[in-house]
């Protein structure tokens, strides 16, 4: 129960390193939201700081005498304006006409001159409005305010004592602006930190329940899988030993009783009848033993895996009891093989050794099956007459041997190759890709092993190269 237990770890760290990237972005979030919050609530406590200005300090001594530089309205302004300023974070009072004029200007030397205004400022002085922001002071007009740094500048619209409209622009500390934004951003992180930690511990036993339903889950899971497994396998065997005490008897009975009537045919002279026999034998031969083949793989111990050796054996050891050809094994140490790679290897190598047996008229077949990489090698290589492959006489209809071989091979993704071997004879490869199979003894495909010299490292059974068997 592992791997379940382990998903119940591995959801309940995903939960912790959830929460602390929501923390992460949630405080960073925060922190600039709190930011501009306070930006715009201190430009609009300038800009109302600038209505009080304009209403009470401003526009109560602004008139004709002061717009025509009477040097009294103008001493007048300034001390109200500097006892305004005195002790507060102001920094500069202009008033401005609607010609782009300053009127008056605690920096006496801006007084008379005259700027362009900008759209903004037209606008505000015509609706007698007010509009506030940050400044950097790079404008032409703030010559004098550049030492000043990043400043709060506001304007509002508003009309003097005698009716004619002006704009007052005042200039703010913007230290204090950064002071609040920090202490403001503190808080508001804390609290936001504060209250999305308390919510990721309220989740954590939802998701310890979450995921140990998700482990209840998987052994229930995992139990199923196991109980068809264990159907498919008791399936397998049946099937198997009912091939075997039933089909394959009776087959084998078959043959043995074509066999004497094979005998008893060439004792009365009617040899060509008993040569039709003899023909009929070996196939009924072959068929039973692609027959046992078939009940070795489906009784293997582990419906999804089978022994590849093993039934390799089994094929090689039928094919020599027919007599004739001897057959080489070898064998690395293989990863297990799903069903499926098993009976493509095994239908390969079983048609490619009846090619070898019925036209090759060869000596000796060497059959191996190594690992290089991720990709499972099957060989089956003979010093017989040899065949080329591209011969139009083999995709003719009824010589299937060939398109068998192929789709064996595409079923389980593999590529298969016919080629001749030196200096005569020929060898069939499967190359099938098992992805994530571990590697094992390298061999080249076209390399010939002989048991006797490969030893037990290779394969477990006993060396058969010099063993001939006698036809049944």
């Amino acid at each position: 129960m592992s791997g379940p237990r382990s998903a119940v770890w591995r959801a309940l760290l995903a939960h912790v390193v959830a929460s602390v990237v929501v923390l992460a972005l949630a405080g960073a979030g925060a922190a600039v939201l709190s930011e501009r919050v306070v930006a715009e609530q201190v430009t609009q406590q300038s800009k109302a700081e600038t209505h009080a200005i304009a209403r009470d300090v401003v526009g109560p001594l602004v008139g004709e005498e002061l717009r025509a530089g009477d040097p009294a309205a103008v001493a007048r302004l300034d001390q109200a304006v500097r006892s305004r300023m005195k002790g507060s974070s102001l920094l500069r009072v202009k008033v401005w006409d609607q010609r782009g004029r300053v009127l008056y200007s605690d920096e006496t030397q801006l007084i008379g001159k005259v700027f362009p205004l900008d759209a903004e400022d037209v606008e505000v002085l015509r609706s007698a409005g007010g509009e506030s922001s940050v400044s950097d002071v790079s404008k032409p007009e703030n010559y004098y305010e550049a030492s000043l740094g990043t400043v709060i500048e506001a304007y509002v619209g508003m009309r003097d004592r005698d009716g004619a409209p002006m704009l007052v622009e005042v200039y703010t500390s913007a230290t204090g602006l950064k002071a609040s934004e920090k202490a403001l951003s503190h808080r508001v992180t804390a609290v936001a930190l504060a209250a999305l930690a308390f919510l990721a511990l309220l989740l954590v036993p939802l998701s310890l329940r979450l995921a140990r339903r998700v482990e209840r889950y998987e052994r229930e899971r995992l139990a199923m899988v196991r109980l068809a497994v264990e159907a498919s396998a008791d399936e397998r065997r049946r099937l198997a030993r009912e091939l075997h005490d039933g089909i394959i008897q009776a087959l084998t009975g078959t043959r043995y009783a074509l066999a004497s009537v094979e005998k008893q045919l060439g004792d009365r002279g009617l040899g060509e009848l008993g040569g039709t026999v003899h023909i009929t034998t070996d196939v009924l031969f072959r068929e039973i033993e692609a027959l046992r083949t078939l009940t070795t793989t489906l009784f293997s111990s582990n419906p999804g895996q089978t022994d590849i050796r093993e039934v390799l054996t089994g094929l090689a050891r039928s094919v020599e009891e027919r007599g004739g050809l001897n057959v080489r094994l070898a064998v690395a140490d293989l990863p297990p093989l799903p069903i499926a790679v098993t009976e493509a290897l095994t239908q390969v190598a079983r048609e490619a050794l009846r090619n070898v047996d019925v036209h090759a008229h060869a000596q000796t077949a060497t059959v191996t099956v190594s690992v290089d990489g991720t990709d499972v090698l099957l060989s089956v290589a003979d010093d017989g007459l040899g065949f080329d492959p591209t011969d139009s006489q083999i995709s003719k209809p009824g010589h299937l041997g060939l398109r068998l071989l192929e789709a064996a091979a595409d079923r389980v993704g593999g590529q298969l190759e016919i080629r001749p071997c030196l200096p005569h004879g020929t060898q069939v490869c499967l190359r099938v890709p098992l992805g994530g199979a571990r590697p094992g003894a390298q061999r080249s495909s076209g390399e010939w092993l002989d048991l006797e010299t490969v030893g037990a490292g290779v394969g477990s059974q006993e060396p058969r190269a010099s063993r001939r068997s006698h036809r049944r």
